[in-house]
């Protein structure tokens, strides 16, 4: 008995919590490529351990918060999860608050705390508030900003976080180039609608949320091959998985993504990439754009941009010229977070397309959901983040390539999320938006951050008991 208390007092030590912590963020980012509930479950693991860890010798909120969390993020059930989530996002903010000492709460924390802010008062004036709150329920992730805020207590940490997101891509690229053209064989043997052949059967499978993943997993896996060139290590398993993401990312067949891609790996060779091989660089790019343009389901992708393009044929312009300003003049508060539909949008735009239940792009999105004052807030936040994004990029130019390719590649990534936004609705897609709070978590100044820590728990022992 007495070895076994040994044991768990050894556990919850502080320098053990916060090594178990970090690689249960690790594990939740690289989970979130491929699995949401995965994903959800392990970052859900990391946030309690490090409750755990400055958790009040007085006090039950931060228990019950502990408790809410932990059954929010291992429950897979919609309807336990969407209560038990808004009910601890109320706690979060009380909790964060409290022991905001524990936690490194940055500008981008803030900037979400507005915009959700008026998310919840927009939500908040519609009838059935209950009904609509579990919507709401995913902005209780935001603690993931702070909590890789906190734990990126050095550069290797964050090229850590860009090593777990490139492999889970890669898994998420190898489950598709198996699973994605068998679902396709068998809907076409089974003659389903959506499978007239196997080019359009194929086409069908490809995910946008995918898509996105598969772009930031690039941007991550060429700078990972870069740091291994520096450290004169191999780079052989980084440049396998480059190779299955490109030939995942072409067969997902997500324009959007697409043409996102392109300008920042183009970006990222000019400026990364050493004079003398900034050519061969370009020359790979341009093999992969022919590789992909002999694919007759690519052309076929790219043909079909007219009809999107196309106020009658109900694809994304008839939403951004039809839909979206006929609501923002009818409801310039938003009509709440998460409650625009299909039959609503068909209300003033009867040709819009069954199943269409968001605008494809964020802004719009937003402004109906939330009106001019959310989008306001929203434009502040990400524009906040990007300005101090690039700010520490510039700052960087002057440092050692590493800090330098490590800085760029976050701001790359913030900026490939954002500019798919403008086509792709994927804020609203929750492991997306998770990522991207990493992202925003992990574009912070290391420098004296583990210091900082250090400072921060030792102020706050008088309030907060390790056991």
């Amino acid at each position: 008995m007495n070895i076994l208390s040994a044991h768990l007092r050894a556990f919850f030590a502080e320098k053990s919590l916060e090594t178990w912590c970090w690689r249960f963020f690790l594990a939740g980012v690289f989970c979130l490529t491929f699995s949401i509930s995965a994903g959800q479950a392990f970052m859900g693991t990391a946030i309690l351990l490090h409750m755990i860890r400055a958790r009040p010798a007085q006090g039950r909120l931060p228990s019950w918060l502990s408790v809410l969390w932990g059954a929010a993020a291992l429950s897979l059930h919609w309807v336990l999860k969407q209560p038990v989530m808004a009910a601890a996002m109320i706690l979060l903010w009380l909790y964060l608050w409290r022991f905001r000492r524990a936690w490194r709460l940055t500008g981008a924390f803030w900037g979400f705390v507005a915009f959700g802010f008026m998310a919840i008062l927009a939500t908040g004036l519609q009838p059935q508030l209950l009904r609509h709150w579990g919507r709401l329920s995913s902005f209780g992730w935001v603690i993931v900003i702070p909590l890789t805020a906190t734990l990126a207590t050095d550069d290797d940490r964050r090229r850590s976080i860009l090593a777990a997101l490139a492999a889970g891509c890669t898994a998420l690229a190898l489950v598709a180039l198996i699973g994605n053209p068998l679902v396709a064989w068998q809907g076409l043997r089974a003659g389903e609608p959506w499978a007239n052949d196997f080019t359009s059967a194929l086409i069908h499978q490809g995910s946008i949320t995918a898509g996105q993943f598969y772009m930031l997993g690039l941007l991550a896996t060429l700078a990972l091959i870069e740091f291994k060139r520096d450290a004169g290590q191999s780079r052989r398993p980084w440049l396998a998985a480059l190779g299955i993401q490109i030939l995942a990312f072409i067969v997902n067949f997500k324009r959007g993504s697409w043409f996102c891609a392109l300008p920042l790996t183009t970006g990222f060779f000019l400026l990364i990439a050493p004079r003398e091989r900034r050519w061969k660089s370009m020359a790979v790019i341009a093999g992969v754009l022919v590789l992909a343009l002999a694919t007759p389901a690519v052309r076929i992708r790219l043909g079909d941009l007219s009809r999107e393009l196309s106020v009658r044929q109900g694809g994304r312009l008839s939403m951004w010229t039809e839909v979206a300003p006929a609501l923002i003049r009818e409801h310039p508060f938003g009509i709440g977070y998460g409650q625009l539909t299909n039959d609503k949008m068909r209300q003033y735009a009867p040709h819009i397309e069954e199943g269409r239940t968001h605008l494809h792009s964020n802004i719009p999105q937003i402004l109906v959901s939330t009106g001019w004052a959310g989008l306001m807030a929203y434009l502040i936040w990400m524009g906040g983040a990007g300005v101090v994004a690039g700010r520490r990029v510039w700052r960087a130019r002057r440092s050692d390539t590493r800090t330098f390719t490590l800085e760029f590649v976050l701001l790359l990534m913030f900026l490939g999320l954002m500019g798919n936004g403008l086509v792709e609705y994927n804020f609203g897609d929750t492991e997306l938006m998770m990522t991207l709070f990493v992202i925003l978590g992990a574009m912070v100044d290391t420098r004296g951050n583990s210091e900082n820590k250090r400072l921060h728990l030792s102020a706050a022992s008088d309030r907060f008991e390790l056991k």
